[in-house]
């Protein structure tokens, strides 16, 4: 192991009327057992006694600051906190949520392990209660990624949070102001710069669900869904020169979203709207995976039938296994 175990760790929270939720995240990020810890708090207009509390804790721990500020939205709430880090590691954690306390311990030892990775992942848990295990012994085995992999579960390794980066990996990289899935748009960029990354098999980062936070409430899964094909697409079609043997990786992820998409019932206007949108791109992303070289044929076909004809592909395997009659897959 190379590291020293004694750098300093950048831990930006952006909060936002989070009051009820906010102690427990405080609490759980103050008592970390790896103590070299910068907490930079950024209050993001909250109009209830969110910003109080950061204050409160600012004066009981002096590792921690405050960033008071109008409103900006999560995204860009990050960059804020991104001016203010000084840690060779940067760690992002929404203010409603709390981590296990050996959680920083683990990632840092997991960075730093064998040959030095870039990024260090962990596993994590919905929650809807604060009163998961927190402190029970940690004994984590890990396993190594690459490129490809992380480009293969883009979807699992998403969201900024559960994770500890060099600040050396994403130092000139920006959240974007997307209206969802910065986090998302984030990520896709940074793997672009990742030799190796490293998963922590253990649960150290604990979601919590709340019916009542700004995605729910202000948000409809449509609007998600047509931020994550605006962000694939804007992703493909600004894609560095030096950048471009991870196209083929997003334009897959494209390709199987968007034709998933098409399958959505047309029971809503704002479905409908959607779906022409697909549609009127469909055609362009389907061209250039079929031309994409590093894809082989056999992938092509077999993925282009399952999604096309989920149903069909189904029921013959399942009639393949004795399940299904073919008077009964003529109902699909």
């Amino acid at each position: 192991m190379s590291g020293t175990l004694s750098e300093l760790i950048s831990v930006i929270v952006p909060v936002y009327n989070i009051e009820d939720y906010l102690p427990k995240c405080l609490e759980t990020i103050c008592h970390q057992t790896y103590r070299n810890l910068e907490i930079i708090l950024v209050d993001d207009g909250s109009t209830d006694s969110s910003g109080r509390i950061c204050d409160e804790y600012a004066k009981k721990d002096p590792r921690i600051t405050v960033i008071h500020q109008e409103n900006k939205k999560r995204g860009l709430v990050r960059n804020t906190g991104l001016k203010y880090a000084h840690g060779e590691y940067i760690m992002f954690v929404d203010g409603d949520d709390y981590l296990h306390l050996d959680a920083a311990r683990c990632m840092i030892e997991a960075i730093n392990k064998d040959d030095e990775y870039d990024l260090a992942i962990v596993n994590w848990k919905a929650t809807k209660t604060s009163s998961e295990d927190i402190s029970s012994p940690i004994t984590a085995t890990h396993r190594k990624l690459n490129l490809e992999d992380l480009y293969k579960e883009i979807q699992s390794y998403s969201t900024i949070w559960g994770k500890l980066y060099r600040k050396s990996l994403i130092q000139d990289i920006q959240f974007r102001n997307f209206s969802m899935a910065q986090d998302y748009d984030y990520n896709i960029r940074v793997f672009q710069n990742v030799n190796k990354a490293i998963l922590i098999n253990s649960i150290l980062y604990y979601y919590v669900q709340r019916s009542n936070s700004a995605i729910h409430r202000e948000k409809s899964p449509i609007e998600g869904r047509k931020c994550q094909v605006d962000i694939l697409l804007d992703n493909l079609n600004n894609l560095p020169q030096s950048k471009e043997h991870i196209s083929h990786y997003l334009l897959r992820e494209l390709y199987i979203y968007m034709i998933m998409l098409l399958n959505l019932s047309w029971e809503t206007e704002e479905r409908k709207a959607f779906v022409n949108y697909c549609q009127r791109n469909e055609k362009a992303v389907r061209k250039a995976y079929w031309n994409e070289k590093s894809i082989g044929v056999v992938e092509k076909t077999a993925m282009t039938l399952n999604i096309r004809y989920p149903y069909l592909i189904r029921s013959i395997k399942n009639m393949s296994k004795g399940r299904l009659s073919w008077h009964n897959l003529k109902s699909f």
